[in-house]
């Protein structure tokens, strides 16, 4: 059988990804954007606990 060309057949290019842990040390969390995280999660918690008569869907 002859070889044929079928691996990363439509790969245009391959580059090596940052880790987390670097990607957090280049991109450090604003206050903003930790109170956003903060609150978001807050919310997720009264909507589970029944405070919030909100539904909380998973897609």
């Amino acid at each position: 059988m002859a070889d044929l060309p079928i691996d990363d057949l439509n790969v245009a290019s391959n580059d090596t990804q940052i880790t987390p842990e670097q990607l957090k040390h280049e991109l450090p969390l604003t206050a903003s954007a930790l109170q956003t995280v903060s609150h978001g999660r807050q919310v997720v918690r009264d909507i589970l606990d029944g405070k919030d008569h909100r539904l909380f869907i998973v897609v």
